[in-house]
């Protein structure tokens, strides 16, 4: 149906308004332009008059609000008086050209939410100190220490399209006014805005502060977005972080179970260097470094004490017996030896920070071996390579027990091709253990173990796809020999190249294991 010759046509039902009563005619139009004397009301104006209107009134507005009043309060409102709210949650309102496009054509298909008065522009604000100093009155400084005015309009709901409206060349736009205090300010916009998950985390974080800043609690939050009190906590402790690392990271394409993971690292430092590589390949293995690290730290402040209440710290070892070493990440278990009290005891630190030697004072006998120096600058480096290839295991581990169904079958020809590689090599073995492990099952229970209930439960790609990493890897899988130097894994770099079409990011340290190229085995060959 075409619109006619200067008639406007309503939004709910599509016929006209004017003196033409054909079949066509809107009385219910007519109504609403001589009692408010604006044309081309919206859909939702028309459904409060147009007798014809099918449109639910309830989804333009919350249901507690009745017809009538918003009716009342829809008003065409002119665009230069209408400001953008200086709390909006949102900061970037992205491209607004398609949007401004089709405003053209179409009009505003849904009106802003206004409150009276908006916050002085900073020329504003210049102009009314100009005028203060020139005609000071109280009126003047008040209004100069709250840079509120009582003129025009603050948007709450519709930044985008008021926004738009200005770039389309607008002079008026659709509006409900409303009546809000600061909090439900907020509260309206921080909803309006997650609903449409045009909200980064960090515009989140940064609207839910607010909102505490004007006094709400956690369950009123909770209760208004319909966030759980843990995902608000979590939120807020994004601005724990730099922000421009935190910016940089969300740029990236960071996830929010990246924020969850990251929030692991007790120590903000560490999350801070930490946070530099969340949406790169690297995050997941620098989390788990740090990660360590803090355990190794918590292991050694439990440790630490225990020793010095038997034996007494040394810088040099020489002249001691060595008894055995002593990790940190076993400190929780460690029990003092027996004779503590009887016996004089030493112990030294290790230099990668991992453990403690444990000796006796009394002098070594003529049979025992001397250590070299260079056999103890590998035994150092050693224990670093050890706790890479370790993490490097975890990493790997971690991913295949993630793995989805779906992901299984999207790539099963990779798997199946990898499983025909690796089994046709005589030097491929089952590590029982660890499928009993990926399994869910107990590895002590293996020959009762209900295979057909494990396929069933787990469906049979995905035990299939354990199988085959079960085949395939095992924690000591290394690059190097005895004397730590580099020794090419062929095995591993097979298994690698698996785990990266399956959609694996190596990390730039275990690229640097893989190929060779670690600064560890360049300080083995200088030794």
């Amino acid at each position: 149906m075409n619109a006619k010759n200067n008639q406007d046509t309503c939004s709910a039902c599509m016929y006209f308004s004017g003196d033409d009563k054909s079949k066509y005619h809107c009385e219910g139009l007519d109504a609403y332009k001589k009692t408010y004397g604006a044309p081309n009301p919206t859909a939702q104006a028309c459904s409060n008059f147009c007798p014809e209107s099918t449109i639910n009134i309830s989804d333009f507005e919350p249901e507690e609000q009745d017809d009538t009043d918003i009716a009342k309060k829809l008003v065409y409102i002119d665009i230069d008086k209408i400001y953008p709210h200086q709390h909006n949650p949102r900061k970037e309102l992205g491209d607004l050209t398609e949007l401004a496009d089709s405003i053209k054509t179409n009009g505003i298909l849904q009106n802003l939410t206004v409150i009276p008065g908006h916050t002085l522009t900073d020329a504003e604000y210049t102009e009314l100190c100009k005028k203060y100093k020139s005609s000071p009155t109280e009126e003047l400084r008040c209004q100069m220490n709250t840079r509120i005015s009582k003129d025009g309009y603050t948007v709450v709901i519709g930044h985008r399209r008021h926004a738009a409206a200005k770039l389309a060349g607008l002079d008026n736009v659709p509006c409900t006014i409303a009546e809000m205090d600061d909090k439900q300010q907020i509260a309206t916009m921080l909803l309006e805005n997650m609903q449409r998950n045009d909200l980064t985390l960090l515009e989140q974080a940064q609207g839910m502060q607010m909102m505490f800043d004007f006094g709400s609690t956690a369950s009123e939050i909770s209760e208004q977005t319909g966030f759980s009190k843990s995902t608000i906590n979590r939120r807020i402790k994004l601005l724990e972080l730099d922000q421009d690392k935190l910016s940089k990271s969300i740029g990236r394409g960071a996830t929010l179970q990246d924020f969850i993971e990251l929030d692991k690292i007790k120590d903000i430092k560490s999350k801070n260097k930490v946070l530099e590589s969340v949406g790169t390949s690297n995050f997941n293995y620098e989390l788990k470094k740090v990660i360590d690290q803090e355990k190794l730290e918590e292991g050694k402040t439990i440790l630490i004490p225990v020793l010095d209440s038997f034996a007494k710290r040394v810088d040099n070892s020489n002249s001691l017996h060595w008894l055995k070493a002593i990790f940190f990440s076993e400190a929780k278990t460690f029990q003092k030896p027996d004779d503590a009290g009887k016996k004089k005891y030493c112990y030294t630190l290790s230099g990668s920070g991992s453990y403690a030697y444990l000796y006796t004072d009394r002098e070594k006998s003529s049979a025992a071996p001397v250590v070299d120096e260079a056999a103890e600058k590998r035994k150092e480096l050693a224990s670093k390579l050890e706790e890479i290839v370790k993490r490097m295991f975890e990493l790997r581990y971690d991913f295949i027990k993630s793995y989805s169904v779906a992901e299984v079958k999207k790539h099963i020809s990779v798997i199946i091709e990898f499983t025909t590689r690796f089994m046709l090599d005589d030097n491929s073995y089952t590590s029982d253990k660890l499928l009993c492990k990926l399994l869910g099952a107990d590895e002590d229970e293996d020959d009762a173990l209900d295979y057909d209930k494990i396929v069933k439960e787990s469906s049979p790609e995905v035990v299939l796809f354990l199988i085959v990493y079960a085949y395939s890897d095992n924690a000591n899988a290394k690059c190097h020999d005895w004397y730590c130097k580099y020794e090419e894994n062929e095995e591993l770099s097979m298994l690698y190249n698996m785990l990266q079409k399956l959609g694996y990011q190596m990390s730039d340290e275990e690229t640097a294991i893989l190929n060779g190229t670690h600064e560890l085995y360049v300080k083995v060959e200088r030794i």
